[in-house]
C-alpha cells in the first residue's frame, strides 16, 4: 500500500490498571520494558512504556492532568488542553499480540514466569507463539510466522 499523508505511523495501546505501580514494576521487571514517562512522577496514574518496537501506555481509572508534560508526554487535546481527562476505554481484559522473529528467545526469557498462559507451540493459522498473562489479567501473545 503506498504511503500518503494520512497513513498511520504507530498505534500504541492505552490500558487501564488499578495498580500502576504492580503494572510499572511487571513490564518493566518482567518484560524488560524501560519507563520512558510517567505523570506525575510520584504516584502516577499514567505512564508510557517501550522495549524495542513496541509501546504501551497505562492509565489509572481516575485519568490525569496533562499540565504534567515535561516527561516527553505531549499531545494536543483541543482548546481546553484534554486536562484531567480520561484515557479508559471499555472495561475488562486485552489482548495484545507482539510480533518477533526471536519468539523463541523471548519464550526461553520468559517460560519461567508464573504468568505464562500457553506454552510456545506451532498454530493451525502458521504462526509460533506462546501466551502469558500481566499483573492485570491482561493476555499478551508473542508470536512469528512459521
Amino acid at each position: 500500500m503506498p504511503s500518503s499523508p494520512a497513513a498511520f505511523s504507530r498505534l500504541t495501546p492505552i490500558l487501564t490498571t488499578e495498580d500502576m505501580d504492580a503494572t510499572i514494576a511487571f513490564y518493566r521487571d518482567v518484560l524488560g520494558f524501560k519507563v520512558t514517562a510517567q505523570i506525575p512522577d510520584e504516584n502516577p496514574t499514567w505512564c508510557f512504556l517501550l522495549r524495542d518496537g513496541a509501546a504501551i501506555m497505562f492509565t489509572t481509572p481516575e485519568g490525569h492532568d496533562h499540565d504534567h508534560d515535561d516527561n516527553g508526554h505531549g499531545h494536543d487535546h483541543g482548546e481546553d488542553g484534554g486536562h484531567d481527562h480520561e484515557h479508559s476505554g471499555a472495561e475488562g481484559l486485552w489482548t495484545m499480540y507482539v510480533y518477533s522473529e526471536g519468539v523463541e528467545s523471548l519464550w526461553d526469557e520468559f517460560k519461567d514466569d508464573p504468568k505464562v498462559e500457553y506454552p510456545l507451540y506451532d498454530t493451525h493459522y502458521g504462526m509460533r507463539e506462546f501466551g502469558i498473562r500481566d499483573c492485570d489479567g491482561n493476555m499478551l501473545s508473542f508470536g512469528r510466522d512459521v
